[in-house]
C-alpha cells in the first residue's frame, strides 16, 4: 500500500527524476530499455529510450514477466547502461530501481532470479497500516495530497558524492554506519555474511524467512498512527 507514492517520494526528495513500470507476462525486454525506430526522413535508424532512463524506476510486480524481460534488469542495475543492436547508452546517475513483487505461491509469477535478487539492496515488507492511518492516507489524497507540497532535501550530485564517499571510507578502513550496525549482535533480523548459511537453518527456511546467502534481509516495518 502506498509504494508509488513511497517511490514518488523519494524521487522529489532528491530531485530527481521518476519512471514506472507494469511488467506483465506480454512484456518485452524492449518495453523496457528501448527500441530502435527507423526514422523515413533520415533513413536512419533512431533510439527511442525506454522507461528505464530515470534516476528512479520502480517496476510494479516484477515476478510477473518472463524471466527473459526480468534479464533485461540486469545490465542496468549492475552496469548503469543498456546495450541495444550492439550500442551502449548510459543511464542517468544516479539510478536505483524499487521493485515490487506478487505472493510467489501466486499463479502466472516466475521466481527471481539469485543473480537479480544480489543486486537489490534490502526487502521491505511494509504491510498494512491501522484503520486510523488509512482514513488518514484518505482524507491527505483527497484533500491536500502531500507530493503537491514536498520540496526536495537533497540533490541528485550530493547522492553521488555519499556513494562515492563510501568505497573511499572503506578503503580507508572506517567502517560505515550500517555495516556498524549489521555488525552487532543485537540488530535484529541481522543478514548473515556474504556466502554463509545461517547458523542452524537450512537455506530453503532461511529464503522462507526472508533471509538468503545472496546477503539481503527483510526488514518488516510496524504501522504506526
Amino acid at each position: 500500500m502506498g509504494k508509488t507514492t513511497l517511490a514518488k517520494a523519494l524521487a522529489r526528495s532528491i530531485d530527481c527524476s521518476f519512471s514506472r513500470l507494469q511488467f506483465t507476462p506480454d512484456l518485452l525486454p524492449s518495453d523496457v530499455t528501448g527500441v530502435n525506430v527507423f526514422n523515413q526522413r533520415s533513413n536512419e535508424f533512431e533510439f527511442r529510450p525506454g522507461p528505464v532512463f530515470a534516476n528512479l524506476l520502480l517496476v510494479d510486480e516484477i515476478n510477473r514477466a518472463s524471466p527473459k524481460t526480468q534479464a533485461a534488469l540486469l545490465e542496468c542495475m549492475q552496469e548503469d547502461q543498456v546495450t541495444v543492436d550492439g550500442h551502449s547508452y548510459e543511464l542517468g546517475r544516479p539510478f536505483m530501481v524499487i521493485a515490487t513483487q506478487n505472493p510467489v505461491e501466486y499463479e502466472g509469477t516466475y521466481p527471481l532470479p539469485e543473480a537479480q535478487l544480489d543486486r537489490f539492496t534490502m526487502r521491505l515488507a511494509i504491510g498494512y497500516p491501522p484503520l486510523a492511518g488509512e482514513a488518514r492516507m484518505l482524507t491527505e489524497q483527497t484533500v491536500d495530497p502531500p507530493l503537491e507540497t514536498l520540496e526536495p532535501v537533497a540533490t541528485g550530485g550530493e547522492v553521488l558524492e555519499l556513494m562515492e564517499r563510501g568505497p573511499r571510507d572503506l578503503r580507508r578502513g572506517e567502517p560505515q554506519p550500517v555495516r556498524r550496525r549489521a555488525a552487532s549482535p543485537d540488530t535484529p533480523g541481522r543478514a548473515p555474511v556474504r556466502g554463509r548459511k545461517p547458523a542452524g537453518r537450512n537455506r530453503s527456511a532461511s529464503r522462507r524467512e526472508g533471509e538468503g546467502a545472496c546477503g539481503w534481509t527483510r526488514i518488516t516495518s510496524s504501522p504506526t498512527t
